[in-house]
């Protein structure tokens, strides 16, 4: 190859990261994660980029677990390839995904949902940051300025 080395960016090939020509790179868009690689919204959005459906109908179930900083909401979805196996593809109606803020909770991918799954996704994530707030103070050292 006789390529000037101005010309070499670093690229991932057969065998792992290697000098490789420019103009035969090409780059991959990173799939948008939350804290510990949870799907989000933005995820979700990405997704759709390259598949039909997965759009959410309907707010199934919310939960928050201890020690996590976010509301899962568990969603009715139009259909959408899951996977494609052997046997042909494998459809899935159903999707979760992590809020963390109140800006996941009223993310544009949700606009099509009924309001009152809207307000209640708004309200749990509100109660989560509230009761992060209330540890936060709880875990301060005595005699803190506030």
């Amino acid at each position: 190859m006789n390529v000037h080395s101005d010309n070499l960016v670093m690229a991932y090939g057969e065998n792992g990261p290697e000098l490789s020509p420019a103009g035969e790179t090409v780059e991959l868009p990173a799939l948008p994660v939350g804290v510990g690689n949870k799907v989000t919204p933005a995820t979700l959005r990405f997704l759709q980029r390259f598949r039909e459906g997965g759009q959410p109908l309907r707010l199934d179930r919310m939960e928050t677990r201890p020690g996590e900083h976010c509301v899962t909401a568990w969603f009715q979805t139009t259909p959408f390839v899951r996977l494609v196996d052997d046997a042909g593809p494998v459809m899935g109606n159903r999707t979760c995904c992590a809020l963390f803020s109140l800006a996941d909770a009223r993310d544009a991918l949700f606009v099509e949902l009924p309001e009152d799954d809207r307000r209640a996704m708004g309200a749990a994530v509100a109660k989560m940051l509230a009761g992060r707030a209330a540890e936060a103070l709880q875990q301060r050292p005595p005699g803190a300025p506030h």
